[in-house]
């Protein structure tokens, strides 16, 4: 029996199986199939199989099977897009769009999957997971890529596409050690992000964090910088790489608060080291300082070696356990006779007593053999990769990481796999789904009756 015949009679089995209305609804439909391509399933716990075609409603807790030269798109009702690989496993095992206690609950036990998230994601960036059997990616508004991979993601690397230019990881010059509440990121054109542990900043940025919450920065001269609530503070001129004493430290604080505790820079070449106000400059002299914008003044703690408070060609020397202020009404300069009561208050923590693995915090590795695991790639927003011990990291736009089988430590990839962000199935954004050839899913080669069936 040749090709055509064979498909033309598992089309007619298809059929068959649809026009027995196996492929109805659920109750607690979470979604919809957008677009099919070869063959799909849907499978609730100790249930049936059913097939699935364009228009089907998915339930939640039911598993979505794609075949081995197939895909599939779905559309959730948080307006969350998803395009399953071939030879996926997927289900929804949570929707909850409730006000107040939104939750999206995904799982991936096979294959590999593009995402825009929705709503509840945007809503609540806590509240949108994708589990699998090793790790947690926590979703914050995020569009990403993500693949449990064996030997095929090596197969597909020998000719897959070069990936984009990723983001050179020797530009980032600090990451969120610790945050909470509400934390940003304010890159030059004006885009804002949301930050979490492990999040990337870049030279540049200004750090936003809201009422009643902080920041804690680890940059990569080992300075460690506690950000208070209501606090606005720019990355002026970081320059952390080479040789420490060619580095620069230069930020400014705009609105509320730090607590710094100043690193190789700053015991290499401290005149490269400065805290800069609205109306007054703070050099370091190995130094651990607090520093706080008030109407009516700024003032400056030391709180381990010495610091400067220099204004309108004035200087003081707030040394170890004193304080000092430039008042605003005149000017004027001085020495406090002690230190404010409000700086031994505040909650947010001391840096010096966050321990930093600085080495690991910034390390990447370079993305040579393709190993089985777990693969993620950011398009836009951010991800976090965990590990069922914990241990995890920030994945940003335009980086990849990887859990490998095995593993407990995550770890970000460089440069970026080209399998990964070079993937020939289309972005579940796609207003025009179209048949993708063999050539473009699977490269070079032959592929049996079978498998040219489900790709016609």
């Amino acid at each position: 029996m040749n090709t055509i015949a064979i498909c033309s009679l598992r089309r007619i089995v298809l059929a068959a199986f649809l026009g027995l209305g196996l492929g109805a609804a659920f109750a607690q439909d979470v979604g919809e199939i957008v677009y099919v391509q070869g063959v799909t399933s849907a499978q609730r716990p100790g249930g049936e199989a059913r097939f699935l075609a364009k228009g089907d409603s998915i339930a939640q807790g039911e598993v979505i099977n794609t075949s081995e030269r197939g895909y599939a798109v779905l559309g959730l009702k948080d307006g969350s897009k998803l395009t399953l690989r071939s030879n996926t496993a997927f289900a929804v095992n949570e929707l909850n769009q409730q006000p107040g206690s939104e939750s999206l609950v995904m799982n991936l036990l096979r294959g590999g999957l593009r995402a825009f998230t929705g709503l509840i994601s945007k809503t609540r960036p806590t509240a949108a997971s994708l589990t699998t059997v090793t790790a947690t990616i926590g979703i914050r508004g995020t569009e990403f890529d993500a693949r449990l991979c064996g030997e095929d993601c090596a197969r597909e690397a020998e000719y897959a596409r070069p990936a984009p230019a990723a983001a050179p990881q020797d530009l980032v010059v600090a990451r969120v050690v610790q945050a909470g509440g509400e934390t940003s990121a304010v890159a030059a054109d004006g885009s804002a992000r949301a930050l979490a542990p492990g999040a990337a900043l870049f030279n540049g940025e200004r750090v936003r964090t809201g009422a009643n919450s902080y920041a804690v920065l680890a940059f990569r001269d080992q300075t460690k910088m506690t950000l208070i609530e209501k606090t606005d503070l720019n990355l002026e001129d970081v320059r952390t790489t080479g040789p420490a004493e060619q580095g620069n430290f230069v930020v400014r604080l705009l609105a509320g608060g730090l607590r710094a505790f100043t690193g190789l820079i700053g015991k290499a070449n401290r005149s490269h080291v400065k805290f800069i106000t609205p109306t007054a400059t703070i050099g370091i002299r190995g130094t651990g300082i607090d520093l706080r914008l008030q109407p009516d003044g700024t003032f400056l703690y030391t709180w381990s070696g010495s610091a400067t408070l220099d204004a309108g060609g004035q200087q003081i020397v707030v040394d170890s356990d004193h304080a000092g202020v430039l008042l605003t009404a005149g000017n004027l300069l001085q020495l406090l006779e002690s230190v404010p009561p409000s700086f031994f208050d505040e909650h947010a923590p001391r840096p010096d007593n966050i321990p930093v693995n600085f080495e690991e915090l910034f390390a990447v590795q370079l993305n040579g053999e393709v190993v089985p695991g777990l693969y993620v790639g950011v398009r836009n927003g951010h991800i976090s990769l965990v590990s069922a011990s914990g241990f995890f990291i920030d994945v940003g736009p335009f980086e990849a990481g990887l859990l490998a089988d095995g593993s407990d430590h995550p770890v970000r990839l460089e440069p970026l796999p080209g399998f990964l962000f070079s993937d020939p199935f289309p972005l579940p954004d796609n207003s025009d789904f179209q048949p993708l050839r063999l050539i473009e899913l699977y490269g070079p080669g032959g592929l049996s009756a079978y498998g040219q069936c489900l790709l016609r």
